[in-house]
């Protein structure tokens, strides 16, 4: 076995492969976002799974916005006897509270 295959399967056991599928569109977009800061799609990525791995998700990553805490209120006061919220009889009138604003 010749040093370069050694030394590119040595290589192989410490890189991990990841596959991504996404929007073209969104790639695009970010492909735009990195156009002058000289990094790869790639380099972006691979920085991101590194910080996601040595320091964890960002503080209040996936934390409801205030729509959906609203949503769960309503839910919750509902539930809880305190606010009755409007019924739906049929998809015509679902249709309608789903689009009252």
């Amino acid at each position: 076995m010749q040093v370069s295959d050694m030394a590119k399967k040595l290589t192989e056991k410490h890189n991990a492969r990841i596959e991504v599928r996404i929007d073209n569109n969104i790639k695009l977009k970010a492909l735009a976002q990195l156009k002058d800061t000289g990094l790869t799609l790639s380099d972006y990525l691979r920085a991101s799974v590194s910080t996601l791995a040595n320091e964890g998700l960002p503080k209040g990553f996936g934390a409801p916005n205030a729509e959906v805490l609203a949503s769960l209120t309503e839910a919750i006061d509902d539930l809880e006897q305190q606010r009755q919220l409007p019924t739906a009889h049929n998809r015509q009138e679902l249709e309608q509270l789903l689009n009252d604003d």
